[in-house]
């Protein structure tokens, strides 16, 4: 085997790590995240059928979905309108203009309880036998949604949010 005979000295390396630098740049990944499954939401819902032969309570857990789903999206337009108008950013804007987003803590302060709303309900219709019969194959995707929003630190968030602004 070879050895290194190199006489070059070893860098002295205090530079942040990869991991370190992504956190900094980002410092806000909660919302990106809550958008990421915001979106996952939306295609599940465009998937849903007919409703009409399910139970009542079920059909109004799965409007109040559609009504929270279209709260979140009123909420992003409004705030996204606000950002690019302070930017002077004129242009209509588009999936890829939500990262400006990401850093608004009134934003985040202002969707965490609509997530937190969806939470309640994903909770309840995934416990829901009318439902589960209903759709067998869409309730993964509603079961994934509501795990990967409840590992997001959401309440820590909002908890945060408030007690900054006392």
């Amino acid at each position: 085997m070879g050895v290194c005979t190199s006489q070059k000295a070893k860098p002295n390396n205090n530079d942040i790590s990869i991991n370190q630098k992504k956190k900094s740049e980002e410092p806000n990944s909660n919302t990106k995240l809550l958008l990421q499954q915001y979106h996952n939401l939306n295609k599940l819902l465009d998937l849903l059928g007919n409703l009409d032969l399910l139970d009542k309570k079920t059909q109004d857990h799965i409007n109040l979905l559609f009504r929270i789903r279209n709260n979140i999206k009123i909420l992003i337009i409004h705030d996204l309108k606000k950002i690019m108008k302070e930017q002077n950013i004129s242009k209509i804007s588009t999936f890829e203009d939500e990262e400006l987003l990401y850093t608004d803590q009134q934003f985040l302060k202002r969707i965490v309880p609509q997530f937190q709303q969806l939470i309640s309900v994903l909770d309840t219709l995934l416990h829901n036998d009318d439902f589960e019969n209903a759709f067998p194959i869409l309730i993964h995707g509603f079961q994934q949604i509501n795990e990967s929003i409840k590992k997001i630190p959401i309440q820590y968030t909002l908890t945060q949010t408030r007690n900054s602004t006392l």
